[in-house]
C-alpha cells in the first residue's frame, strides 16, 4: 500500500517527532528499544508548547482545555534519577535505586522512569536527583514560560 502523502501539516509534525526522538535516543547513547519513549515524550511536549501556526501562539493543550501547561514537569528524557521503593518489610534492603527518566505519567501523576537492575518501566512520584529543564538558565526554556494572555473561551474547544 503506498504512503499517502496529501496531509503535508501532519507529515511535517510526524518528522518533528520523529527528529526529537532521535535527539533523545542519541543525547544519551540510549538504546533503540527506548525509541517508543522517546516518541511518546516528545509528542507529550510538542503539546504543551507553544506554536506559530495556533492563535496567540497557543500551545496545542492550551486550545484544547483553556488552560496553561504544566511546564514544569517537563525534564531532560534519558536522564539519570534516584527512585525510592518501598523494600516491604526487609530492614537493610537498598531504599533509594537508580533508574532514568523516559516520561511522564500519562494516566497517574508521576514520571516514568526505568529501573535498569530490574529492566522494567515504571510511574512514580518518589524521584529525586532529576535533571530539570531550568527556565533560568536556559533562555530556549524561558520562551515556553512567556506565553502571553489566556485564550478566550469561543477559541476553546469542548
Amino acid at each position: 500500500m503506498p504512503l499517502d502523502t496529501s496531509n503535508g501539516k501532519a507529515e511535517c509534525m510526524h518528522r518533528t517527532i520523529m527528529n526529537m526522538a532521535r535527539c533523545m535516543i542519541f543525547a544519551f547513547e540510549l538504546p533503540l528499544r527506548f525509541w517508543g519513549d522517546a516518541v511518546q515524550y516528545a509528542a507529550y511536549i510538542l503539546n504543551r508548547a507553544p506554536t506559530n501556526s495556533n492563535p496567540w501562539r497557543a500551545s496545542p493543550l492550551r486550545l484544547l482545555t483553556g488552560k496553561s501547561p504544566q511546564l514544569g514537569e517537563i525534564v531532560v528524557f534519558g536522564s539519570p534519577c534516584t527512585v525510592y521503593r518501598d523494600p516491604r518489610n526487609k530492614n537493610f534492603a537498598q531504599r533509594a535505586h537508580p533508574a532514568m527518566i523516559v516520561g511522564v505519567g500519562e494516566e497517574t501523576k508521576g514520571y516514568r522512569v526505568y529501573l535498569p537492575k530490574d529492566r522494567v518501566v515504571i510511574t512514580t512520584q518518589h524521584v529525586k536527583n532529576i535533571e530539570m529543564l531550568d527556565k533560568e538558565q536556559n533562555p530556549q526554556v524561558q520562551r515556553f514560560y512567556l506565553q502571553g494572555d489566556e485564550v478566550p473561551e469561543s477559541e476553546v474547544q469542548a
